[in-house]
């Protein structure tokens, strides 16, 4: 692996309520023919070229905990390519120490080996890289925390822009009054409480002249709702463009009203709703498209599935007319990669396992990359979670990583949220247009350093060229007890999902 490169930096304190938060997401969510492996694209001397990622931004979580008490720091990091790239600290705020709010919290969120979690604590939120890569966005609010503690300083938290190079950092505005996690505290077991969040909270437009996130705004008579809304990266104006009624109760309370807000190729914006009845003919909600001005809210006619089969929104929003997704079979005990091409659906694998998805099409069309834990060449034994691909006829199938981790895995794909071995997850494929690079964060350490942590990762299309982007130190315990954490997430790049 190269060495990373240098970073631009952006910090703030960040608190991190995980309580049991982070052992709930230890254990989380959720063939056909053909030939594994591939020629691989090749450079000088017949080895594979290095894959790379145009730019990726993500946020450094840190926690530590011990004798001398409780710390954690956040930032956030940009990297360009294989470049180095001007480090700049802001410092807009100190770093924070106080006594722990629970002992081991530390070591729990250290287990999860998913940094995403820091985003219940607050801090970074949403965050996205402009199409061309030259720019980042992000927010940080502290609104949403568990804890609500510590607040950030004034001059600390809302939306801002800042270049790919760590120059320009610059304000946009307030930060949203809508949150892209959920924490509900009820009965079931095993943890009495469940939670959800948003997998794309933050879209640019094509042009990269704009930004869309739900926020708070007036619905049809005034009363305060979630909405979609843009915002132009140069002045910071802000749009409302929907403007949906409340959610109805009695609703779960877990799932978020508006996600998966994104703007698609033509400038229309797609986005789910729960709740909503946008168009007076959904009262269930579903997922809709609508101009950045506010007209022309269309829905998106749902797949037709088998009966008792369900397709899970959180995942598979895109509004492409050429997109994948998981299609929960009828029983509940197997989920399957389908592709959907102008409303046609043909299913392109039958592994029988519960555990099969996040699938994305590459930018051709051609092919699906998508996660799963089965076994259809007998080189996955340990059933750990790994990449496959696919093409669009359900054939030439190939298995793009062969990861593994402390023997037989104990979750395969299941543990998306992350949880320490036996066994890894690999999630999130998507590709960047420009350098065709898959890119991916993944617990699992095929490269040697990554032994108690999570990282993320390039390779290309056909499995060569693996790269570690990121060099966080993971989970790590000194020898007077002193618990140290260090993960990435939440992170953005110029790779997308289709």
């Amino acid at each position: 692996m190269q060495s990373p490169c240098r970073t631009s930096v952006f910090s703030v304190p960040l608190w991190f309520p995980i309580f049991s938060l982070g052992l709930a997401l230890l254990l989380a969510l959720s063939a056909c023919g053909g030939g594994g492996g591939g020629g691989g694209a090749s450079g000088s001397g017949g080895l594979p070229q290095q894959a790379s990622v145009r730019t990726l931004a993500f946020a450094v979580s840190q926690c530590r905990e011990g004798a001398d008490g409780f710390f954690a720091h956040q930032t956030l990091q940009i990297r360009r390519g294989d470049s180095a790239s001007v480090n700049v600290g802001v410092g807009a705020l100190t770093e924070m120490q106080d006594p722990p709010v629970l002992p081991g919290v530390c070591t729990i969120f250290g287990l999860s080996r998913w940094g995403f979690i820091a985003a219940f604590a607050g801090g970074i939120q949403r965050m996205a890289v402009s199409p061309d890569g030259s720019g980042v966005v992000f927010e940080t609010t502290n609104r949403f925390s568990i804890l609500q503690y510590p607040p950030l300083a004034p001059d600390s938290e809302g939306f801002f822009f800042v270049r790919a190079d760590g120059s320009g950092l610059r304000p946009l505005g307030p930060a949203s009054r809508e949150s892209i996690t959920r924490f509900v505290f009820d009965g079931s077991p095993p943890y009495g409480f469940r939670t959800d969040y948003d997998q794309t909270p933050l879209s640019f437009s094509a042009d990269g002249r704009t930004v869309v996130f739900t926020d708070r705004g007036p619905g049809p008579t005034g009363e305060d709702s979630t909405q979609v809304v843009t915002m132009d990266v140069a002045t910071g104006a802000r749009r409302q463009a929907t403007q949906l009624p409340p959610a109805t109760l009695p609703h779960d309370p877990l799932l978020l009203d508006i996600e998966s807000v994104r703007f698609l190729p033509d400038g229309r914006i797609v986005f789910g709703t729960n709740f909503t009845n946008p168009d007076g003919l959904h009262p269930q909600g579903g997922v809709f498209t609508i101009k950045p001005d506010g007209t022309d809210l269309t829905a998106i006619p749902d797949p037709v599935a088998l009966a008792g089969s369900h397709i899970d929104p959180r995942f598979e929003i895109t509004g492409d007319e050429v997109t994948s997704f998981a299609l929960a079979l009828p029983g509940g005990t197997s989920q399957e990669i389908f592709l959907s091409d102008h409303g046609d659906l043909l299913e392109l694998t039958n592994f029988g396992r519960g555990d099969t998805g996040r699938g994305t099409v590459d930018i051709d069309g051609q092919r699906v990359f998508f996660v799963a834990s089965a076994d259809p060449f007998k080189t996955n034994s340990t059933e750990n979670c790994q990449i496959f691909s696919i093409d669009r006829l359900g054939t030439d199938l190939r298995q793009l990583t062969d990861f593994s981790q402390g023997g037989h895995s104990a979750l395969g794909c299941f543990g998306s949220n992350g949880g320490p071995p036996p066994g890894c997850i690999s999630r999130e494929p998507r590709q960047d247009p420009a350098t065709r690079a898959i890119v991916f964060s993944s617990s699992c350490d095929p490269v040697g350093m990554n032994q108690n942590g999570e990282q993320i990762f390039a390779m290309n299309p056909d499995g060569t060229g693996l790269q570690q982007l990121t060099d966080t130190s993971g989970f790590t315990t000194e020898a007077d007890g002193t618990v140290d954490v260090e993960l990435p997430g939440p992170f953005a790049s110029t790779a997308v999902r289709r």
